[in-house]
């Protein structure tokens, strides 16, 4: 009797652990069921899909529906392969976008060599069918309100990115057709070391030569090759093409321009050639300086450097237009040194603008019908660096004969991070002038030593 009762007691313990081994794997299982769909939320036929786009880390929200972000890749060191169509076609632009004459042809060119392209959706990404969304009870019924419905887009944005001189250029089109939702999107770009400024141009597709406007984004540093990542959106029926200019690369190149000009010159005057050499040998001593690449964290140490060089540019100007007056240089020479120093001086100017994040703008107002020549100007530089820049000067120039009023720049003792100095001018001219021939004056003072930028109408 006593064996009897103590395998009885055996048998119940045994059957009480199984019991708890059942208690905790259903136990374990809840758990997991709650993580995934929140408190109080059963599970739905269907809901799976709904909510399978949801592994992006950061939504736009509109309403109880939320859209996904787009990542848009690009690489700048490998071409798309079997690839060679053209920008217009492959991102299936409208007929209002002529494909001879896009409306970004005077400020970037998508017809070089084509880079590598990548955006995440496709047209098989899963969407919210329609059905799903008729009741609000069915809304809530799928997912809890702090984890809204997240929606592929109906008509993914289409890229398009081709190698430029010292940089890249991207176009990104949102051909959907609701007007009322922003594609959002992550523009993720690999580039080589350099300093690199960034601007991007916008515009409606139904009315291109109207609605098309530029603005420049924060710069970028590489003290080597790394990935520079600009989130943006674009409403249904509009494009952005971004554009990276290696300010570095393109201070180099033009100086070996420079070089070429007086090298093509001096069998025939040695003499000024030699002396045009002395300033340009000290400016490159001070690029040489800059030759390893700038160091995002020594960024504003290199200031003193490209402002030095600046001062050699300048002193090389004068010599250049002193011999070209005089006749001691050949005048079509003279004048294509002068051409290449010019171009020389605007990119160490806007790698002076790229170290210190400065960011100028030109914005021209076309003429109404009654008053036909006469454009507003709005000129200003905001400053989103980390250190701050003194004598500011802004002001405007108009083709020969107009009238820029006021006719005195605007100045700014100085200019903090985060401020913005702005002027706006009125320009008179005595026929149509074309818009291309209006220009921003933008001036600062950094590393004791000035820097000018001539900021041309983009459109």
């Amino acid at each position: 009797m006593t064996r009897l009762l103590l395998q009885l007691r055996k048998l119940r313990s045994l059957r009480k652990g199984r019991a708890f081994a059942a208690s905790a794997c259903l136990f374990l299982f809840s758990v997991s069921l709650y993580n995934l769909f929140g408190p109080g939320n059963p599970i739905h036929a269907g809901s799976l899909n709904s909510i399978s786009a949801s592994t992006t880390s950061r939504l736009s929200a509109k309403g109880n529906f939320r859209r996904a972000i787009d990542r848009i890749t690009v690489d700048t060191a490998a071409r798309m392969e079997g690839q060679s169509g053209e920008a217009c076609s492959e991102c299936r632009l409208p007929s209002s976008i002529n494909p001879e004459s896009p409306p970004w042809q005077s400020w970037v060119s998508l017809k070089g060599a084509r880079l590598s392209a990548l955006t995440s959706f496709t047209a098989s990404a899963p969407v919210i069918s329609a059905a799903s969304r008729t009741s609000a009870a069915s809304l809530t019924s799928l997912t809890s309100p702090s984890s809204p419905i997240v929606a592929a887009p109906n008509a993914p944005l289409s890229v398009y990115a081709a190698r430029i001189p010292d940089g890249a250029a991207i176009l990104v089109a949102n051909n959907g057709n609701n007007g009322d939702e922003k594609a959002p999107f992550d523009l993720s770009v690999k580039l080589n070391r350099g300093v690199y400024s960034v601007d991007r141009l916008v515009l409606d597709m139904k009315m291109p030569e109207t609605s098309a406007r530029v603005e420049r984004l924060e710069s970028v540093v590489l003290g080597g090759t790394g990935k520079v990542s600009k989130p943006g959106s674009l409403a249904a029926g509009s494009l952005a093409v971004y554009r990276f200019t290696n300010r570095c690369a393109e201070v180099q190149g033009r100086y070996d321009s420079v070089k070429s000009g007086v090298r093509a010159m001096r069998s025939a005057r040695p003499s000024e050639c030699r002396i045009l050499m002395i300033p340009l040998n000290e400016c490159e001593g001070h690029l040489g300086a800059l030759a390893k690449g700038i160091q995002p964290k020594k960024r504003y140490d290199s200031l003193r450097y490209i402002h030095r060089a600046l001062l050699t540019v300048a002193h090389a100007q004068a010599l250049c237009q002193n011999y070209r007056g005089q006749g001691r240089l050949p005048r079509t020479g003279a004048d294509q040194l002068d051409g290449a120093l010019d171009r020389l001086q605007s990119a160490l100017t806007e790698l002076s603008a790229g170290c210190l994040n400065l960011l100028p703008s030109l914005a021209v107002t076309a003429p109404d019908t009654m008053t036909p020549n006469k454009y507003a100007v709005t000129v200003q530089l905001t400053n989103a660096g980390q250190q701050s820049v003194s004598m500011v000067r802004l002001g405007a120039d108009g083709p020969a004969g107009a009238t820029v009023s006021p006719s005195d720049r605007a100045m700014f003792n100085i200019l903090k991070p985060g401020e913005t100095a702005r002027a706006t001018f009125t320009i008179r001219s005595q026929a149509d002038t074309p818009p291309l021939e209006i220009a921003a004056d933008i001036a600062w003072l950094a590393a004791r030593t000035p820097a000018h930028l001539h900021l041309k109408n983009p459109l």
